[in-house]
């Protein structure tokens, strides 16, 4: 179910709608969409939770560091390749965004595991070599910062 809520952000105040299904929160303001996915708490408090039989499987969440996305030799400067084969679940940036090292760019699913890609420098967006729902092999460039 949507809801409307007021959220900070970096010290600015904004009305967005929210939908969280499961572990994933959808936030759409201004006819943009960006999906937030929750991790489990490193020591979560201890409550009284459903058996096994009855909870629904949490998908885990990897991040992969800028050295493990390294390009191929011969890859563009800059490109940000698959580090595995898998899925592109969702492109977060688009050509000429500027990205801070660090920073979510695409999310992909591989063996059952969403797959975090990150940006490995500050720049600008040079190209989007990929689309959302679209399977790509390990090394293929996803990106190209500048």
């Amino acid at each position: 179910m949507k809801k409307q809520i007021t959220m900070q952000y970096q010290g600015e105040t904004f009305t967005v709608d929210a939908e969280r299904k499961g572990d994933v929160i959808e936030i759409s303001r201004g006819g943009k969409t960006y999906t937030v996915h929750l991790l489990p708490e490193k020591n979560p408090e201890p409550v009284s939770r459903p058996s096994a039989q009855t909870q629904a499987p949490r998908t885990p969440v990897v991040p992969v560091t800028p050295a493990a996305q390294a390009p191929p030799a011969g890859a563009a400067a800059g490109a940000i390749v698959a580090p595995m084969t898998g899925l592109v679940k969702e492109v977060l940036v688009v050509k000429g965004d500027q990205v801070t090292n660090g920073q979510l760019v695409v999310m992909m699913e591989a063996m059952k595991m969403d797959i975090e890609v990150i940006a490995a420098h500050d720049g600008s967006v040079v190209e989007v070599f990929v689309q959302s729902n679209t399977n790509i092999s390990q090394g293929q460039p996803l990106i190209s910062i500048g």
